[in-house]
């Protein structure tokens, strides 16, 4: 595949530098405070209409909620609550995420967790540990697909949606060679999944890039880029609410649910 020839490239350029990233990495390490997940309630409702939707958010450190103090606060509950407000319906929400898991992770620890229920969305945050892992983009696609799949046969009824990857290449706690870097892979691994829906039934890709230049309208004044994040890497507060909402408009305006539960509501 052409992302995977491009990272082998990228990987044999880069060995000169090896040595300067990783004491630049060490550094960086030591200076971007340890944040923990936020907490709970990990579920809840928001009520409405006795028609019900079930959405459970599933992934990495921005589901988890690192950067801020409650999950109320968290992206799953945004998305819940967009649906909620142009559906008029009850939306039970839940989060299953852990900080620093990675495709695999959440398939070998996360899913056996999966509630037993039926859920109607379950929207996977992943990415960012992946990019930081360096993962070659064939393995992060294999396994990204090893995880839809199970997800499938646990939930086959569920639509499943991945988010759009986080902004790594413009993360403001990391110096211009590492946001070059991991920028340039995560772009990658965004390519590389894109026909990867394609391979199954109720599954769907927000392949567009987060946009800080689309978001600074909701910023105040005085505030700037760096008030997208809580530590110059995870996301802050607003971050959360603007990229909830965009994460649940997006769902509301697939054509295939226009005449599903969602539009029937609307």
């Amino acid at each position: 595949m052409r992302e995977q020839i491009i990272y082998i490239l990228a990987a044999i350029i880069l060995i000169p530098f090896i040595p300067f990233l990783a004491w630049q990495g060490k550094r960086l390490r030591k200076s971007i405070p340890k944040l923990p997940e936020a907490k709970g309630p990990y579920k809840g409702s928001i009520k409405g209409h006795p028609a019900q939707l079930n959405v459970l958010g599933l992934g990495e450190s921005t589901f988890a909620g690192v950067g801020i103090e409650s999950q109320r606060d968290g992206i799953t509950y945004h998305i819940a609550k967009t649906l909620h407000q142009n559906t008029g319906n009850e939306v039970r929400w839940e989060v299953l995420a852990r900080s620093g898991y990675t495709a695999r992770d959440v398939h070998e620890k996360l899913v056996p967790e999966l509630p037993e229920n039926p859920l109607d969305f379950i929207i996977i945050g992943l990415g960012g540990n992946e990019t930081f892992n360096l993962n070659r983009p064939l393995r992060w696609r294999r396994q990204l697909k090893a995880l839809i799949t199970e997800l499938a046969a646990k939930q086959p009824d569920s639509k499943i949606i991945i988010a759009n990857m986080p902004a790594v290449g413009h993360f403001p706690a990391f110096p211009k060679s590492f946001q070059l870097i991991l920028g340039g892979l995560v772009n990658l691994h965004r390519q590389v999944i894109i026909d990867l829906p394609l391979q199954f039934s109720n599954t769907y890709y927000m392949s567009e890039k987060v946009s800080w230049q689309k978001w600074k309208k909701h910023l105040e004044d005085g505030q700037t880029i760096n008030d997208f994040y809580s530590d110059g890497v995870h996301p802050s507060a607003i971050t959360y609410k603007i990229w909830g909402e965009q994460i649940g408009e997006w769902i509301l305006g697939l054509p295939d649910l226009q005449s599903s539960e969602i539009g029937a509501t609307t």
